[in-house]
């Protein structure tokens, strides 16, 4: 906020009624860091190191679903092979977890 401050100067206020829709946004976006931070003491890394590539899918969906933008079939085809490869780096990971010896 400090660094991004001096771009506000001049810049009118925002209204009264916009309040709580930034500070939901800040509630929301703290808490979702805090649960990635969480995420990311409990597992290993190249675990959930994939699941980045999931941004795309989900740039898609929240500007389909809260902006209606128009999504392209090629963005939403490119979503389902990420979500895809991500479900099968998972497996592939999971598998190795159950099959590696037990150490005393």
């Amino acid at each position: 906020m400090i660094l991004l401050s001096p771009f506000a100067v001049g810049q009118p206020v925002p209204e009264a009624a916009t309040w709580p829709w930034f500070a939901a946004a800040g509630v929301f976006g703290n808490v979702g860091i805090q649960f990635l931070a969480r995420a990311y003491a409990k597992v290993e890394v190249q675990v959930l190191g994939v699941l980045e590539f999931t941004a795309l899918p989900w740039a898609a969906l929240f500007g389909w679903l809260l902006f209606a933008e128009r999504v392209r079939p090629q963005v939403w085809f490119g979503a389902a092979i990420i979500l895809g490869a991500c479900l099968w780096a998972a497996r592939a990971d999971r598998r190795a977890i159950d099959a590696a010896p037990l150490v005393p």
